[in-house]
């Protein structure tokens, strides 16, 4: 694919710093992991969150800007922080995130590449 990390539109086509999860086998992938999706036409993709627990961006945003839920059970991943947006901070936030609708790519960007 044309803009993976190790092509020649790369920033770095040398960073091979997740080379072993493109290689592994997706059943010997770590347990409890997954991929987080692209922000491209996020808009469409409701409920939010790897569980579809938040309906709308607007809680999502607010979710993230409270520091997470504080009553969620396990451990809360040491980098979620109160974001501390004002509600227009909030409001603009939201609105960008639904600039990232938009018409579809074409097939040679959207289709899984052609491998050797």
């Amino acid at each position: 694919h044309p803009y993976l990390r190790t092509s020649t539109w790369s920033d770095n086509p040398n960073d091979l710093s997740r080379k072993m999860y493109m290689d592994m086998a997706p059943e010997s992938a770590p347990i409890g992991s997954y991929r987080t999706p692209s922000l491209r036409d996020v808009a469409l993709t409701a409920p939010y969150m790897h569980d579809g627990a938040i309906p709308t961006l607007e809680e999502v945003v607010a979710h993230y800007n409270r520091g997470g839920d504080p009553n969620a059970g396990g451990d809360r991943a040491a980098r979620i922080r109160p974001l501390n947006l004002n509600d227009q901070e909030q409001s603009d936030l939201v609105a960008f995130l639904k600039t990232l609708t938009g018409e579809p790519l074409p097939s040679e960007l959207a289709d899984a590449p052609q491998l050797p």
